[in-house]
């Protein structure tokens, strides 16, 4: 991401009299699951996080205990266990790492929590390593009858934003277009 006025000068100018501009400040108590919007039953060619048969209706989470779960460009495999335990086979099925364990989320008993340290996730090539590497945990979750990876936002991470009205918002993307050298 460049960095605004590192490359192409700085921002100048100021926003018209009566300009309004709103900011926001969230922090949740609790963790914030994440799912995938598109709606796996329609998108027969995306993988839309659907895990197991998409053309299957299942009614828990549990029964993803023993499928194999493709979770890398490379054919690595994820597996789950009824005793909280999960392991990363390669396509070969050797072992890439077994100190994987996964839990309810409290609040919600079709959201399994899988807890993998950082440096397996890397070694196993996972594809949602850049989740991961952000703070989150990743998660499979029963979601319309289709199992689907989450991802799991800790609580009281702090999120801000601005918004403006439109006309305001114009005005600024005016004026970052030269910033980032956009046309």
């Amino acid at each position: 991401m460049p960095q605004i006025g590192a490359r192409k000068g700085s921002l100048r100018g100021n926003f018209a009299v009566g300009s309004v501009g709103y900011t926001t400040y969230i922090r949740h108590n609790l963790d914030q699951v994440s799912i995938s919007d598109c709606d796996p039953a329609f998108n027969n060619n995306q993988s839309c996080n659907v895990i197991g048969d998409k053309t299957k209706t299942y009614s828990a989470v549990d029964q993803v205990f023993g499928l194999d779960i493709p979770v890398s460009a490379s054919g690595n495999l994820l597996r789950l266990n009824a005793d909280g335990s999960a392991a990363i086979r390669d396509n070969q099925g050797q072992v890439l790492s077994s100190q994987i364990r996964w839990n309810r989320l409290a609040r919600n008993a079709n959201v399994l929590v899988l807890n993998i340290a950082l440096k397996d996730a890397q070694a196993a090539q996972l594809i949602q390593l850049d989740d991961l590497q952000a703070g989150n945990r990743l998660a499979i979750a029963l979601r319309a009858g289709h199992l689907q990876f989450a991802s799991v936002e800790p609580a009281k991470r702090d999120r801000g934003g601005i918004t403006f009205a439109p006309a305001t918002f114009d005005q600024l993307f005016n004026a970052l277009k030269p910033t980032l050298g956009v046309n």
